[in-house]
């Protein structure tokens, strides 16, 4: 379960940032399309043969913890480019129409990312606040963006 918990959430913020840039340029967004695969595959293939610390399971475990450092090697090929992408394209979207709900998910995506980042440098406890204010924030923004759509209709 840890295994598979491991892959989705390193794989999370990568299609995100590959939506988002799908949504601007669809040439862009296949060839990132092709790199996130190469890098889920691998990141797949070394979770499946990985050892997992199961010491680390019988407490609170941070992220990946519990995966050895040859599999965490991994994750910020796919999540710093996919968070560039998602905060990018967030305020990009926000400067091209000044709607608020783009610097929600903005705002949002950036909480999820740096709890993620001061996590691998031992500020375990930021990782989980950071993500449940992160998702929260980006979830305003989409209640905020529905808004907008029922308008349009």
């Amino acid at each position: 379960m840890y295994r598979i918990y491991y892959v989705l959430i390193a794989s999370l913020v990568a299609i995100l940032g590959l939506g988002t840039v799908y949504l601007f340029n669809r040439r862009a967004g296949g060839y990132l399309r092709i790199y996130f695969a190469v890098v889920i595959v691998a990141l797949i293939i070394l979770t499946l043969n990985a050892q997992v610390d199961t010491e680390k399971l019988k407490e609170i475990t941070v992220g990946g913890s519990a995966m050895p450092t040859n599999v965490r090697i991994i994750s910020p090929f796919l999540t710093i480019p996919g968070s560039i992408a998602l905060i990018g394209g967030a305020l990009y979207s926000w400067y091209m129409t000044r709607r608020d709900y783009n610097l929600f998910i903005a705002i949002g995506a950036l909480l999820v990312a740096s709890g993620g980042g001061l996590s691998r440098f031992g500020m375990e406890w930021a990782l989980y606040m950071l993500e449940l204010l992160g998702v929260a924030v980006m979830y305003i923004g989409f209640i905020k963006s529905e808004d907008v759509i029922k308008k349009r209709i």
